[in-house]
C-alpha cells in the first residue's frame, strides 16, 4: 500500500515537473522571441535614424548651396563689371585689377565646387520598391507607439482595403510619416486638452495614393503655412527647419507631393503615384 502511494506520488511529481519544464520552456521561448523582436525593432529604428541624418546632411548642403549661390553670383558679376568699368574709363590700377580678377577666379571656382556637390546630392542612387502603404504606415506607428502612449496621444488608423500600393523607398516613406507623426505629437503637447488624437488615413484619389495625417491640436497659422516647406524655416526653439523641406523633396523625386493645411488641427497630405496599371480608368486627376 505504501509502495503504491509512493509510486503514485512519484508519478504526480513527475507529471508536475514535466508541466513545470514545459512552462519554463514556453516562457523562455516567449522571452527569446520578444528579445529578437525588440532587437529587430531597435535595428529598424537605428536604420531610420541613420537615413534621416544622411538625408538631413544632404538637405543641409542643398540649403547652404542655395543660400550661397546668390551672393556668390553677385560677387562674380560685380567684379566682372568693375573690370569692364576700369577698361571703359581707362583706369590703370594694377592692384585693383588684380584684386577683381582674383575675385572672379575664386568665385568661379567656388561655383564649380558647389555644382559638383549639388550634382552628387541630386544623383544619389535610391532603391525604389513596390510598397504596401498600409504596412508602411503600421510599421512606422509601431515604432512610435511607446512615445504616443507616454504623451497620452490616441492614434487612430483608417486604412483603405485593399491597400494602396506605390513605388518608393520604404525607409524614406517611413521617414516622412515618422516626421509628421512626431510633429503632430509635439503640437499636441502644447495643448491643454485631454483628448489628444492623431488620425492616419490611406486612400486612393484619381491617379494618386493618399496618406493623410491629421491631429486635433492648435493647427497651423496662416503666415506659417506659406513658408512651412522652406529650408531653415522653423517654429521650434531648437529646430533646424529641414524636416518638412526634406520630406517634401523626397516625395517630389517620384512625382509625389506633400501638402499642409489647417482644419481643426494640422492636416498633412502625402500623395504618391499609383503603381502603373493600377490607375483608375476615367478618374479625375484634379480630384487631388
Amino acid at each position: 500500500m505504501i509502495r503504491f502511494a509512493l509510486l503514485s506520488l512519484a508519478a504526480i511529481l513527475g507529471v508536475s515537473y514535466g508541466r513545470y519544464q514545459t512552462l519554463v520552456s514556453r516562457q523562455s521561448k516567449q522571452a527569446e522571441e520578444k528579445a529578437i523582436k525588440r532587437s529587430a525593432m531597435l535595428e529598424h529604428e537605428n536604420l531610420l535614424s541613420h537615413a534621416a541624418r544622411v538625408n538631413q546632411v544632404g538637405e543641409l548642403a542643398s540649403g547652404i548651396i542655395h543660400e550661397l549661390t546668390q551672393p556668390l553670383s553677385a560677387l562674380l558679376s560685380q567684379s566682372q563689371a568693375g573690370i569692364m568699368i576700369m577698361e571703359k574709363l581707362q583706369i590703370t590700377d594694377d592692384l585693383l585689377n588684380r584684386a577683381l580678377s582674383a575675385n572672379i577666379i575664386e568665385a568661379k571656382r567656388a561655383g564649380e565646387i558647389m555644382d559638383r556637390i549639388r550634382d552628387y546630392i541630386v544623383k544619389k542612387p535610391v532603391i525604389y520598391e513596390e510598397l504596401d502603404l498600409n504596412i508602411v504606415v503600421s510599421n512606422t506607428v509601431n515604432l512610435l507607439q511607446g512615445e504616443l502612449d507616454k504623451q497620452n496621444v490616441v492614434l487612430e488608423l483608417q486604412l483603405l482595403q485593399p491597400s494602396p500600393r506605390s513605388n518608393f523607398s520604404a525607409i524614406e516613406l517611413e521617414q516622412v510619416i515618422h516626421n509628421l507623426i512626431r510633429n503632430a505629437t509635439d503640437a499636441l503637447g502644447t495643448t491643454t486638452q485631454l483628448a489628444k488624437k492623431i488620425i492616419i488615413k490611406t486612400d486612393m484619389v484619381g491617379p494618386m495614393n493618399i496618406i493623410r495625417i491629421s491631429d486635433n491640436g492648435p493647427g497651423i497659422k496662416e503666415h506659417v503655412l506659406s513658408k512651412i516647406f522652406e529650408p531653415f524655416f522653423t517654429t521650434k526653439t531648437n529646430g533646424m527647419g529641414l524636416g518638412l523641406s526634406l520630406c517634401s523633396k523626397l516625395l517630389e523625386r517620384v512625382g509625389g507631393t506633400l501638402h499642409a493645411a489647417s482644419a481643426d488641427g494640422a492636416v498633412f497630405t502625402i500623395a504618391l503615384p499609383k503603381l502603373v496599371g493600377l490607375i483608375d480608368a476615367g478618374a479625375d486627376p484634379a480630384a487631388t
